[in-house]
């Protein structure tokens, strides 16, 4: 096995002392599963290295845009709510791209959609360089940034009900929970009069019970604000029920390798596609994974075929085996055999 993993092994039933329970526990001993080790140091640091320096491009730019505003008003003799307009549409589309980001991820890796993610933030940074009106810096830094930034930050998002146990997996006690959610406000007016409405809010819980409802396979978490606004204040207890496609945020003190190692397989469609199948016509042929929600093409293989001709077929034979030769290794290279049952 590859050194980047370690084993997973199950301990032995307590036995009998002596010389033969020691070998009895040492026949009972087995491997069931394999986890990665934790990357300290060396590359890890690299990792954590990019990471960083992606939130302080990202998060940087748009919380220190208030500081650039004002120069840019009385630059371009424009108003507060054409500079407002500027960062509201770069968050908004960083977000909003959510989804584009996570297609991209599912056909050519998290890795590749990031740099290309950050190439795209830094031509709209460098085209910024240009501009000439607020309409300019509307693209340059609304569009295009915006849409690199949301590349850049890739969101998981619930959408199975396997993915909920998953979550339910990886919740902690002490951890902290951000999402939205819908709250009854009740305000007093001068007069004595009460008035009652439902406002969407953001609640940031530290959460100190976690209960997973099976029947409609929800997940709530009970805990206390830690994050005072408008209507909720510092300390109160309040229940976040995250649902499926709920878009929420999880810190953790510290992610340990089997955290990691479960994000990892609850957002790879190869761990849990329901089929893996190969469509192929002569010279064309694609691996398919196909889930309960998506089918996602992980190889395409075209290649040309020779004719057959009279006497001479040993040239269309062999662009045969070459293409099943290639549909083969696409296939291994994709899909996990030791889960495989063939149809």
């Amino acid at each position: 096995m590859s050194n980047n993993r370690q084993k997973i092994i199950q301990p032995a039933a307590e036995g009998s002392g002596g010389r033969e329970g020691e070998e009895q526990k040492d026949d009972q001993r087995r491997v069931i599963g394999w986890c990665p080790k934790a990357l300290d140091g060396g590359y890890g640091w690299v990792v954590v290295f990019g990471s960083f320096m992606i939130h302080v491009f990202a998060d940087g730019f748009v919380y220190s845009f208030g500081v650039i505003a004002e120069s840019l008003i009385g630059e371009f003799q424009s108003t507060n709510t054409e500079a407002s307009t500027i960062l509201s549409l770069l968050t908004g589309l960083m977000l909003a791209a959510g989804p584009l980001a996570s297609a991209i991820c599912n056909r050519i890796g998290c890795r590749v959609t990031t740099i290309i993610g950050a190439l795209i933030a830094s031509v709209g940074c460098a085209i910024s360089f240009f501009a000439y009106s607020m309409n300019y810096l509307l693209f340059s830094v609304g569009i295009v940034m915006g849409i690199g930034f949301g590349l850049i930050f890739v969101r998981l998002i619930c959408e199975e009900d396997e993915d909920m146990w998953h979550i339910y997996n990886l919740v902690r006690i002490g951890d902290v929970v951000r999402s939205s959610t819908m709250r009854k406000v009740t305000n007093e007016t001068s007069t004595g009069s009460k008035t009652s409405q439902r406002v969407q809010i953001t609640l940031t819980i530290e959460v100190e019970t976690i209960n997973f409802d099976s029947s409609v396979c929800a997940l709530h978490l009970k805990g206390k604000n830690i994050k005072e606004n408008q209507h909720v204040k510092l300390g109160a207890y309040h229940t976040l029920d995250l649902e499926l496609n709920r878009v929420f945020t999880l810190e953790k003190p510290c992610w340990d390798a089997m955290d990691l190692h479960r994000l990892e397989l609850c957002s790879d469609i190869a761990n849990k596609a329901d089929v893996a199948g190969i469509v192929m016509h002569e010279g064309l042929a694609n691996v398919c994974l196909i889930g309960s929600s998506m089918t996602v093409v992980k190889s395409k293989i075209d290649m040309q075929i020779a004719r057959k001709r009279k006497g001479l077929t040993s040239q269309h034979d062999k662009s045969l085996v070459a293409f099943m030769n290639a549909i083969c290794v696409a296939f291994f290279r994709h899909v996990n055999i030791e889960v495989l049952t063939l149809l």
